[in-house]
């Protein structure tokens, strides 16, 4: 499993409102914890911290677990060269979920001390308060907070809130999907020069929001499948062997059906042969010959008869009336008719015949 600790303040209010959210959280976490158990989701919950990503005024600095003195990068290269660049920089770490870092000074910082209230709620606080506490219009900023402190006595939550304008930030985003990486989010470099913790990246789109609730929706009616079939699997011994003998039979069922339609060929094949050699043989093999040559082949001969010099045939036949004129213009059969209606099966598209004819003269 995914070593994220799921944490569950007790003393933080609660209402029926804030039931979504919360459950959005849950249901992130799950999410995290089954993406785990995927296949490579160990490699990916150890592959180490991101890559992080320092913005100065006329470059990049890069670093990584490996590197963590950074590495400058030339942001006036062309965005092939800084590309390279950074990709020989990294060594091989992974910039999938590259943090982009703010030098401080570009960030206004600024300390809240809010009623208490959910963390839905806080944002929304936060959100109203961005107009007092900073020169610019909240549509206008990238804003993130983090609780400090809550004071359970006072019932008061203290908050930092890093604003930073948008144009700031936009510019750095476009040019690393340039690049072909997405940044996985923005924050604000501390006095350490480690981040502090915000999120100033770019707020989920309404699209995004939406594939993201149902995501975690699918992954929550995974999870009941699984428990279902857990359910299931704990089941009657004899129901599951039973199951496996009918997996079985579906499994054979294929190979004998191709079996038996092997052996209805066969049949079909040496029928003609069988008829042959209960009448006389030399007769037989004259009327067999003449056959062969004037029927087409995709007549298949079923019944074959010769007694008292007339001959009686029946079998399939695509069309079976031009069959008739087939017969009529050979030199040992005459007085050819159907002494049956045609019938056409709808099982195999074609038409059953039954036709009498008298041995006249002798085949070419």
């Amino acid at each position: 499993m995914a070593e994220r600790a799921l944490t569950i303040d007790l003393s933080a209010p609660v209402s029926l409102s804030d039931v979504p959210q919360l459950a959005a959280g849950f249901f992130s976490w799950w999410r995290d914890e089954l993406l785990a158990l995927l296949p490579g989701g160990s490699a990916k919950a150890g592959a180490g911290e991101p890559a992080l990503l320092y913005v100065r005024q006329d470059r990049w600095i890069l670093k990584t677990e490996d590197r963590v003195d950074g590495v400058a990068l030339d942001t006036h290269l062309a965005d092939s060269a800084l590309a390279d660049q950074m990709l020989d920089a990294a060594r091989g770490a992974p910039l999938a979920k590259l943090k982009i870092v703010l030098p401080r000074e570009h960030v206004l910082l600024r300390r809240l001390e809010l009623p208490a209230m959910s963390d839905t709620r806080l944002r929304q606080a936060v959100e109203l308060q961005v107009d007092r506490i900073s020169p610019f219009k909240a549509d206008a900023v990238r804003y993130s907070h983090r609780v400090v402190g809550r004071d359970a006595e006072r019932h008061v939550v203290a908050v930092d809130v890093a604003i930073v304008p948008a144009q700031r930030v936009k510019p750095i985003e476009e040019r690393l999907r340039a690049l072909g990486i997405a940044a996985g989010g923005v924050d604000v470099e501390g006095v350490d020069g480690a981040g502090e913790g915000f999120d100033l990246g770019e707020p989920l789109s309404a699209e995004q929001v939406a594939r993201k609730r149902n995501r975690n929706l699918l992954l929550a009616l995974g999870a009941a499948a699984i428990w279902v079939l857990a359910f299931y699997a704990w089941g009657d011994a004899g129901a599951r062997e039973e199951a496996a003998w009918q997996t079985r039979i579906a499994d054979l069922k294929p190979a004998a059906e191709r079996s038996a339609a092997l052996r209805r060929q066969i049949e079909a094949l040496s029928a003609p042969i069988l008829a042959a050699n209960a009448y006389d043989p030399a007769a037989m093999l004259n009327v067999l010959a003449e056959l062969t040559r004037v029927l087409p082949d995709t007549v298949r001969v079923v019944d074959l008869k010769v007694a008292g010099g007339r001959v009686q045939v029946s079998g399939l036949a695509q069309s079976a009336p031009p069959l008739i004129s087939l017969l009529e213009q050979s030199p040992l059969f005459a007085d050819v008719k159907a002494t049956s209606a045609f019938v056409r099966r709808t099982e195999s598209a074609k038409e059953r015949f039954e036709i009498s004819m008298r041995i006249e003269g002798q085949a070419p």
